[in-house]
């Protein structure tokens, strides 16, 4: 073995071996007899929580939660850990309970350390706005907006534009051309991702200018090779106008990328795909001479349990199903073989 190779052996069984440390030192801090948790690093005290979750499941983590709170937020105490630490140490936190009080309180203590960067800034806006601070918001985002925009992340630009828009719909936030113009930097600076265009999109629509919000999304779809959130809005919308026929196409797209499952709700999108479905079947001729394809409604009624069958599907949708599915049945004679 040369020396090059010893070099990297011994720097990954070294990795290896901190790594093992910090979990060693975490299950024996969650061993501790006393209430108390002795935490000076965030990327620790994320790894003991997640560890928590894993062994003791999610209400037994939320005691544990509170004392690595309680630790890390003594006074006059230097919490240890990147930029990155706090920010992912938020987001375990929000994936488990969608505590934005908690995982906000992360992110000031590491915008103590880091008061410019722009992910904590953009986490902070955001989980702010959920908490209803919205003045706090404000002065996050002053700061935010003085920092140059090539040291800008997707966050920093997305989750200001959520902000602003916010504000502007409440009466109390900037022009509309503002917030617009801050959507173009974001699509110059970021033209590969698609949230730059789900944004301007998202502006047009609350602000009811429904054929601008159309051309955006129809530019998205004709830019990117892929770009589910674009897609899925799209044949949303084109479902609401009845325009099952442009919304078919866009729906097959989603259905037959795999990575869309990542970020879409995939519950929604086969429902929209039984909708569609449906509505181009009693569309048809055959349909209205009372000739019913079997084959077709099945698959509808299939598409319809697959929706259904998934957690995250919303319980107005589940009520919209069991609707769609009965009046298929009384009107054909064919019934549904699963079980709603």
């Amino acid at each position: 073995m040369d020396d090059m190779s010893k070099l990297k052996l011994e720097q990954q069984t070294s990795m290896e071996t901190n790594s093992e440390k910090m979990i060693l030192s975490n299950t024996q801090q969650l061993e501790k007899p006393d209430n108390t948790f002795d935490i000076i690093s965030v990327a620790d005290a994320d790894e003991l929580f997640c560890l928590s979750v894993d062994s003791d499941g999610k209400e037994a983590a939320e005691e544990v939660l509170d004392k690595i709170m309680k630790s890390l937020s003594e006074e006059n105490k230097l919490i240890e850990g990147l930029a990155d630490d706090f920010h992912n140490f938020s987001v375990s936190i929000l994936r488990q309970y969608n505590n934005y009080r908690t995982a906000l309180q992360i992110v000031e203590l590491g915008l103590k350390n880091y008061e410019e960067n722009t992910d904590l800034l953009a986490d902070a806006i955001r989980y702010g706005s959920c908490c209803g601070k919205t003045n706090k918001c404000k002065e996050w985002l002053s700061v935010l907006l003085k920092i140059d925009r090539t040291k800008w992340t997707w966050r920093a630009f997305s989750f200001s534009i959520e902000f602003l828009l916010s504000q502007y719909l409440s009466y109390s936030g900037k022009d509309i051309e503002s917030i617009i113009a801050l959507t173009k930097e974001y699509q110059t600076y970021f033209p590969n991702d698609e949230d730059g265009w789900r944004r301007e999109q998202e502006i047009y629509s609350k602000t009811n200018h429904y054929q601008k919000s159309i051309l955006v999304l129809e530019e998205a779809i004709n830019r990117f090779k892929f770009c589910p959130r674009c897609w899925l809005r799209y044949a949303d919308l084109m479902m609401d106008e009845g325009e099952y026929e442009k919304a078919a196409p866009i729906i097959e797209k989603l259905r037959r990328n795999p990575l869309s499952m990542d970020s879409v709700n995939i519950s929604y999108v086969y429902y929209l795909d039984g909708l569609c479905k449906m509505t181009k079947l009693k569309h048809s001729i055959d349909y209205t001479n009372n000739i019913f394809n079997e084959e077709a409604i099945l698959e509808i009624y299939r598409l319809f349990y697959n929706s259904i069958s998934h957690s995250d599907i919303k319980s107005s949708i589940k009520v919209k199903i069991k609707d769609q599915v009965k009046s298929l049945e009384i009107e054909t004679n064919i019934y549904c073989p699963y079980d709603f």
